[in-house]
């Protein structure tokens, strides 16, 4: 690929797919296209997020020195040849070529740290359920018809629980609501990215996150189930990422505005993904202190 023309820099990209940036060319294909993002298909359902400047840096993401509207997006099509590899993303069609050798790389990968103190979570956590059961956010998911939001309050306020068991939480949620990731998928990563918090990469919990993802894979669609299999693998969205680290510090401030960047993920993926998060803080299967009540109150909030 090299030699092509015009050739435009990459913003940024995730660390996590620096292997299959650098790796031998394959092809593919424009999967589905938007304002300000675009999602291409590659061999064994990868697929990689092309997005706008100022769009979400997620695991599988290349930020482009692209507005909203602009091109590549607004000439992207389904269906058009891509080829990727050797630090380089080429449309032929557009006879466009992205170089992606150089760019900077954000982190995907979660951080837990050394040590986990139970009081300093059950605050945190406590904060965050408070944030989402706060009237002006559920008016807003009200008006916009969320198919879930009234389960969703009722298990933050303890009032009802998600089942324990993976093969009962992907038949519950998978593939539930609309939007390009369902509520219910949006749901399940948050629960996910409690695990990894909490467990970090314990045998256990590993064959937790391979169950749940093979049960709910079968129950949603191709972009939504990428989105599951990299939160399985302990890799998230970097807003999320930075609110889970912080999670381990005493910073209500700080705490909070990373809450609020998570919510402005998607239309309501990030109230879904920070809902998930709450409730799977709470889930007695992922306390990582086996009969020590884990960090808390085990059916909503103390």
């Amino acid at each position: 690929m090299e030699g092509l023309a015009p050739v435009s820099p990459a913003l940024a990209c995730s660390e996590a797919i620096a292997g299959a940036i650098a790796g031998a060319v394959q092809r593919g294909e424009v999967h589905s296209v938007f304002s300000a993002a675009a999602n291409l298909l590659f061999p064994s359902e990868f697929v990689l997020s092309l997005n706008a400047q100022d769009g979400p840096a997620v695991p599988n993401g290349i930020r482009l020195r692209a507005a909203r509207g602009a091109f590549p997006f607004c000439a992207l099509r389904p269906g058009m040849p891509v080829l990727l590899g050797a630090g380089r993303l080429y449309i032929p069609d557009l006879h466009w070529s992205v170089d992606l050798q150089s760019c900077p790389r954000w982190r995907t990968q979660l951080r837990r740290p050394p040590h986990l103190e139970p009081t300093v979570l059950v605050r945190n956590r406590e904060r965050l359920r408070r944030l989402l059961l706060a009237p002006e956010l559920l008016r807003v998911r009200q008006e916009e018809g969320h198919p879930l939001l009234a389960a969703m309050s009722a298990a933050l306020r303890g009032e009802r629980w998600l089942p324990e068991e993976p093969k009962a939480l992907a038949e519950l949620l998978a593939g539930r609501g609309p939007g390009l990731t369902p509520s219910g998928d949006d749901l399940l990563a948050g629960w996910l990215a409690a695990g990894w918090w909490l467990r970090g990469a314990e045998p256990g919990f590993l064959a937790t996150c391979a169950q749940l993802l093979a049960l709910a894979g079968s129950r949603t669609h191709l972009l939504s189930r990428t989105w599951l299999s990299w939160a399985a693998r302990g890799c998230f969205a970097l807003p999320l990422l930075q609110l889970l680290e912080s999670l381990a510090e005493e910073h209500e401030e700080r705490l909070l505005a990373q809450a609020q960047a998570v919510l402005a993920l998607g239309a309501s993926s990030g109230y879904d993904l920070l809902c998930g998060l709450v409730l799977g803080l709470t889930s007695p299967s992922l306390q990582p202190w086996p009969g020590s009540g884990g960090v808390g109150c085990a059916r909503g909030g103390c």
